[in-house]
């Protein structure tokens, strides 16, 4: 077994186990663990056969997907691996644990965070593995009339404050199958807005979790003021994508 001009640094532990056997009939019998800091943990694992001339990984770039994108929205899978010394013998991919393949079309369908992964071997056994993280994203405009969303309304305590939006995909079709919950917080006891909005006193929701109407195609919780002192109130909408719509509202 041949190890040629195999660079180690300072601190930098590597172990050969070598099955001769394995050797002798042509393959890869040379396992080489290589711990990067000495802390006694192996950091990757390199398989060789009788001739090993180069220790550094492939190098992987992740064209897309990155960066966000709407619901349903259509993107084509693209990835590059490069190795100077070896060159590459296999590269595979995974988008959220299912295998897909370079230059693949696909229709994002999974709302929130999704993952994709890719990972690179040379003709050494040199591994490498690359992941972009991106997210999936409803359309939203934000709260609907009554609120208003820059934040100037004044509401009168005691009344139902209908609290809506609607959600869309890529596509401009009404999604309808969110879990959406509401947080009010109280920021401070001065009423900050300037515009008083007309409020009935109309049945309110239980709980924190919106409804979709199906007649307005949008999202709704009915807020009762009731126990909101009279301030300036912040009123959050966390979806389950992991967007936030917020805004401020005054109670008089």
């Amino acid at each position: 077994f041949h190890a040629i001009d195999i660079p180690v640094t300072t601190g930098e532990v590597h172990e050969y186990l070598i099955d001769w056997d394995a050797l002798d009939r042509g393959e890869k019998g040379v396992t080489v663990s290589i711990d990067s800091n000495g802390d006694g943990l192996v950091d990757r694992t390199i398989r060789s056969d009788s001739t090993l001339t180069e220790i550094e990984p492939p190098t992987i770039s992740i064209v897309s997907p990155t960066g966000d994108y709407l619901l349903n929205s259509s993107v084509q899978i693209q990835f590059t691996a490069t190795d100077l010394f070896s060159g590459i013998a296999s590269i595979t991919a995974t988008l959220d644990g299912t295998p897909i393949a370079n230059g693949q079309q696909i229709t994002l369908t999974k709302a929130g965070v999704n993952t994709l992964e890719v990972v690179a071997m040379d003709n050494e056994g040199n591994t490498a593995t690359t992941t972009s993280v991106f997210n999936v994203l409803y359309a939203t405009g934000g709260f609907l009339s009554p609120i208003k969303s820059d934040g100037s309304g004044v509401y009168n305590q005691g009344r139902t404050l209908p609290v809506k939006f609607t959600l869309h995909d890529a596509n401009g079709n009404t999604i309808q199958s969110v879990l959406a919950q509401l947080y009010v917080a109280k920021i401070s006891d001065s009423v900050v807005g300037n515009d008083e909005i007309p409020l009935s006193a109309s049945v309110v929701d239980v709980g924190n979790q919106f409804r979709y109407d199906p007649n307005g195609q949008q999202y709704i919780f009915n807020l009762s003021t009731d126990t909101m002192s009279p301030g300036a109130w912040q009123l959050k909408a966390v979806l389950d994508s992991g967007q936030v719509v917020v805004t401020i509202v005054s109670i008089r």
